[in-house]
C-alpha cells in the first residue's frame, strides 16, 4: 500500500522532503527550458504542417503544464526502477539515504495524474485516451514490462525501451493541438517524433556521462559500459542523427534556410565540448556535457517551430 510507510510525523515534512527531491533529481534550470521547448515546438510544428492558425495561449499552457508533470513522473519512474540496485550500488540516492520512500514517490507520481486529466479536459475529453497510453507506459518502465531479465543482459535495449517515453509525451502534445481540432494527426507529425525520439538519447547520455574520477563502477552508468570516451562519442555522433532528423522535418514544414545554419554551428560547438571532455576527462568538462545537451535541445526544437 502506497500509504503503509507514511506515518503522520513523515507526512508533516512531506512537502518539504518532495521540494528537495525536486531541486536534486529535476532541477528547473534543466526541465523548464526543455519541456517549454517541446511544448512549444509540439503544438506550433503541427500547426503549421496542417496550416491551420496556431492555437491559442492558454493551449500552449495547458500543455505546457502536462509536461512538466510527465517530466517529473519519468525522474520518479526512474527512482522507483532503480531503488533495488541504488541500495546496493548508490548509496547516496535519495531513497536508500532516505530523502524519499518508494512510497512517497509513487503517491507523488499518483497526485499529478489527476491535475493532467483536468488540464487536459480543458482542453478536449478525448486527450484522456492518449494521456492514459503515456502513463501506462511510464508505469510499465517501473518494472521493465516484465523484461528485466533480459535487459540485465542487454542494457542498451533497456535504454532504447525508457527512450520510447519521449516520443510517447511528444505525441500527447501533438494531441493537444490535432485532436480538438481535426481528430487526426497530420503525416509530418512522424518526423518530430523522431527528432524526438533521436534527442531523447542526447539528453540520457549528456546527463550520464562522467569523468573517471566521478565514475562509482555502476552497470546503469555508460562511463561504466563503454568508458568515458566512447560515451562522449556517441553523445555528440547522436547530436548529429537529431539534426538530420531536424533537418528532414524543417524541409517538409517548408522551413526558411537559416535554421539549418543553426543546426550547423550547434553541431561543431557540441564537437569542441565533446573533445574537451575526451581530452581532459575532467568533471568539469563532463558537467558542461549536460548543459550543452539542453542548450542543444532547445535551440534544435526551436528551429522547427519559429518561423
Amino acid at each position: 500500500m502506497i500509504f503503509s510507510s507514511i506515518t503522520p510525523k513523515t507526512f508533516k515534512t512531506l512537502p518539504t522532503r518532495w521540494k528537495h527531491y525536486q531541486h536534486e533529481r529535476l532541477p528547473l534550470w534543466k526541465a523548464l527550458p526543455v519541456v517549454a521547448a517541446k511544448s512549444y515546438t509540439a503544438l506550433t510544428f503541427t500547426a503549421l504542417i496542417a496550416h491551420r492558425d496556431l492555437p491559442g495561449l492558454g493551449t500552449y499552457l495547458v500543455t505546457f503544464l502536462i509536461g512538466v508533470l510527465f517530466h517529473l513522473q519519468r525522474r520518479i519512474g526512474d527512482d522507483l526502477h532503480n531503488a533495488a540496485h541504488d541500495r546496493k550500488k548508490r548509496p547516496f540516492m535519495p531513497i536508500p539515504r532516505g530523502l524519499v520512500s518508494a512510497n512517497e514517490l509513487r503517491l507523488l507520481f499518483a497526485l499529478c495524474i489527476p491535475v493532467q486529466a483536468l488540464l487536459s479536459m480543458a482542453l478536449d475529453v478525448r486527450l484522456l485516451g492518449p494521456l492514459l497510453v503515456v502513463l501506462v507506459f511510464l508505469q510499465g518502465l517501473t518494472f521493465d514490462f516484465g523484461l528485466r531479465g533480459l535487459i540485465r543482459k542487454h542494457p542498451v535495449f533497456g535504454l532504447f525501451l525508457r527512450m520510447l517515453a519521449a516520443p510517447l509525451v511528444m505525441y500527447f502534445a501533438t494531441a493537444c493541438e490535432w485532436l480538438p481540432r481535426e481528430g487526426s494527426p497530420p503525416v509530418g507529425v512522424i518526423l518530430l517524433l523522431l527528432v524526438t525520439f533521436s534527442n531523447s538519447f542526447v539528453l540520457e547520455l549528456g546527463r550520464k556521462i562522467r569523468a573517471p574520477s566521478e565514475v562509482v563502477p555502476d552497470p546503469l552508468s555508460y562511463s561504466t559500459l563503454w568508458g568515458p570516451r566512447r560515451s562522449v562519442v556517441t553523445w555528440w555522433l547522436l547530436i548529429n542523427v537529431s539534426a538530420i532528423f531536424s533537418t528532414i522535418a524543417r524541409a517538409f514544414r517548408g522551413a526558411p534556410p537559416e535554421g539549418i545554419l543553426v543546426l550547423f554551428v550547434g553541431v561543431v560547438l557540441t564537437a569542441f565540448f565533446a573533445y574537451h571532455f575526451a581530452s581532459s576527462l575532467k568533471a568539469s568538462a563532463a558537467k558542461r556535457l549536460e548543459f550543452m545537451s539542453v542548450l542543444w535541445t532547445v535551440t534544435m526544437f526551436l528551429t522547427l517551430a519559429l518561423r
